[in-house]
């Protein structure tokens, strides 16, 4: 309880975040008044959705799902005494959608924006990246270039809703295509319909070819300075509170106790 009470008193004395803070009061009167059922009852409401991101989140050769993310999730919600969830993968245009309008749902590596951060509810961050632009090995007419502006001059693929796109229209690209997943950005490579793509570097589809071409077929062009994101675990706005609470708090118990840092070295991040 004297837990409880330096909460809200820290809440009120924020007035520049009230809006959070009635969320957390709101989310503490529940949990202390109804604990006991309250796992149950999330377990109906929650729903996870990603996409397939290798090696955050990804299906194995079993369909079974695997990755840093994956591993955290399940310690996350070992930790939250929430029982475990199926997760929807879909293709990053439709996952982002489903978490944008629907409540109660968690999605995966989500990265944290100017122009998202008023949509959702902030677990935690899982990793930072700077983004980069990378071609084909085989394309020897592009070679990686010393300046952003030396970019101009080549077809860009990258996922539409994407972070990426955001970071793409800050710039006057005279060429962009737009697809609706990752492995789409792939095949326009490979078919020599775009030049570069804009992509996390450890983002990978090891197990797709297309036209005889992979991952490992890749390499970076250009890495803007400015081109750094927040991957995060996330909730759609008018999640229950009480639900924000409880995997929050999993998530900074784990993260203080070194745990999400020693699966970070376990998958090579």
């Amino acid at each position: 309880m004297t837990s409880v009470l330096k909460k809200l008193n820290q809440c009120m004395l924020n007035v520049k975040h009230m809006r959070r803070c009635i969320t957390v009061m709101l989310g503490l009167v529940g949990l202390i008044v109804s604990p006991n059922n309250y796992a149950k009852e999330a377990a109906q409401k929650l729903r996870i959705v990603s996409e397939v991101w290798e090696p955050y989140q990804f299906l194995d050769q079993s369909n079974k799902p695997q990755g840093f993310v994956i591993d955290l999730l399940d310690k996350l919600f070992a930790e939250a005494g929430l029982p475990s969830q199926e997760i929807e993968f879909y293709p990053w245009v439709r996952a982002y959608n489903i978490a944008l309008k629907e409540k109660n749902t968690l999605i995966l590596s989500l990265s944290r924006t100017p122009q998202r951060e008023n949509h959702f509810f902030w677990i935690g961050k899982v990793n930072s990246e700077y983004f980069t632009f990378f071609a084909l090995k085989s394309n020897q007419t592009i070679q990686p270039v010393e300046s952003f502006d030396q970019l101009y001059q080549y077809r860009i693929v990258v996922t539409k809703n994407s972070a990426m796109e955001q970071y793409i229209n800050k710039h006057p690209f005279p060429n962009v295509e737009r697809t609706f997943a990752l492995d789409e950005g792939y095949k326009l490579i490979a078919r020599n319909r775009a030049d570069l793509m804009l992509k996390a570097p450890s983002a990978r589809e090891p197990k797709i070819k297309f036209g005889g071409y992979s991952e490992k077929d890749l390499k970076p062009i250009y890495t803007p300075d400015n081109s750094r994101n927040d991957f995060y675990i996330a909730l759609s706005k008018g999640s229950d509170p009480r639900l924000i609470l409880k995997i929050e708090k999993a998530f900074h118990t784990l993260a203080k106790a070194g745990k999400i840092e020693a699966l970070k070295e376990k998958w090579h991040l």
